[in-house]
């Protein structure tokens, strides 16, 4: 599908480049020549959950190439937490829960219930039975943690078990699916959750022109979460989102810790994948996002500046980001994180971060860009396919 032919001189030239421009250091990218015949992917298979198709901007090509797995960073994040005991299989009947698709509120506040008595009774592992689940969620204050939607509690592994967790569609500017607020040692996987992106009643307000904050995942202060082999779609908002307390806090202790986002499938959420606003120790590979887009900024991963939050520690790797609006990731904060070994068709953009290790990434008809907010910028090793370049700042920041 990339068939732009390179003369051998640029390849030369680019493989010897070594620049230092503003603090920041780039150098040992390869321009890759892509005459080879490459077939489109064919779109994900939908799940027996159909919602009506959103119209889309044309799709941009998905990567040719998956980057390679690589090894794990010497400092990682934290390991997830492990199943152990025996699994409760939750009594859909015994707690008025629907697994048909209807009776949403019943259903959640059931699934609730049943998720603090598993816990009580010490279940570490709860698995759902096959069905579609649909959820409501009534988060009144977008300035406070969730309070509705699905709860999970400390030292639970929650085993969707292939069904479907659908939001019940509603005008709401803000939900949230499942959220882990305050807890740690939690495991969400192997499920699909679907959002309410084309049933959602938008109706702007002063307070809420753009209902953005529809989420799939809410993890707000929370220690030790896994989410695994989960696909996400069709959110108002993003696909997942890592916050921290809500409240500002001088020893920077308001943060979320070891959080663990692997092997999702994120797809058509109209303003990000994933944002990272909070988050110490953590990691994000192995994800497929794309189709990305309706309100800004529209990045498959975002490291948000916001408030007095940290990020720190962050490795995101071995991801495959393609047909995002805004861009495929984005550095608007954070420092000592590293973004390595993924492959996108879209922008890698530093703003106000320091100290971020950018390499071995595979860019495929885009750029990677440093702004003059950003410090200490490493961009190494990178592998440049089609018109793609990488831009620096020329003037430092401070």
């Amino acid at each position: 599908m990339f068939k732009k032919k390179l003369k051998v001189s640029h390849i030369i030239l680019a493989a010897a480049l070594v620049l230092s421009v503003a603090g920041m250091v780039i150098y040992g990218y390869r321009l890759v020549r892509s005459d080879r015949a490459t077939e489109e992917a064919a779109p994900p298979a939908k799940t027996a959950y159909a919602a009506p198709e959103p119209s889309q901007p044309s799709p941009s090509p998905k990567p040719s190439e998956p980057a390679l797995p690589s090894a794990s960073p010497s400092a990682g994040p934290a390991a997830a937490p492990e199943d152990s005991g025996p699994t409760y299989v939750v009594e859909n009947e015994r707690f008025g829960i629907d697994n048909a698709g209807g009776n949403a509120r019943a259903t959640t506040d059931g699934i609730n219930a049943a998720l603090e008595w598993a816990k009580a009774e010490g279940y570490k592992t709860v698995a759902f039975q096959p069905g579609t689940y649909m959820i409501q969620c009534t988060w009144d204050n977008r300035f406070g943690a969730p309070t509705d939607g699905i709860l999970v509690p400390s030292g639970i592994t929650l085993d969707l078990a292939g069904a479907t967790f659908v939001m019940e569609p509603n005008s709401n500017p803000q939900y949230a699916l499942f959220a882990v607020v305050k807890q740690s040692d939690v495991v969400i996987k192997n499920g699909t959750l679907v959002g309410d992106r084309d049933l959602h009643a938008y109706a702007p307000s002063k307070d809420s022109p753009t209902h953005e904050y529809g989420f799939g995942i809410c993890i707000s202060d929370s220690n030790n979460v896994l989410i695994q082999d989960v696909v996400i779609k069709d959110m108002t908002g993003d696909g997942i989102i890592i916050e921290g307390s809500y409240f500002m806090r001088d020893n920077g202790d308001n943060v979320s810790r070891g959080i663990r986002i692997i092997g999702c499938n994120i797809s058509n959420c109209r303003r990000q994948g994933i944002s990272v606003v909070a988050a110490k120790d953590s990691e994000i590979a192995n994800n497929e996002i794309y189709g990305i887009s309706g309100t800004a900024p529209q990045y498959g991963i975002m490291m948000m500046l916001q408030l007095d939050y940290v990020i720190d520690n962050l490795k995101i790797h071995d991801n495959i980001i393609y047909d995002c609006a805004g861009g495929a990731i984005a550095c608007n904060s954070g420092t000592g994180c590293e973004i390595y070994s993924n492959t996108v068709s879209g922008n890698i953009l530093v703003v106000h971060a320091s100290d971020i290790k950018i390499y071995d990434n595979t860019i495929q008809n885009s750029y990677i860009e440093v702004m003059p907010g950003a410090s200490g910028i490493t961009v190494t090793d990178n592998i440049l396919e089609g018109n793609s370049w990488i831009k620096a700042a020329e003037t430092p920041s401070g």
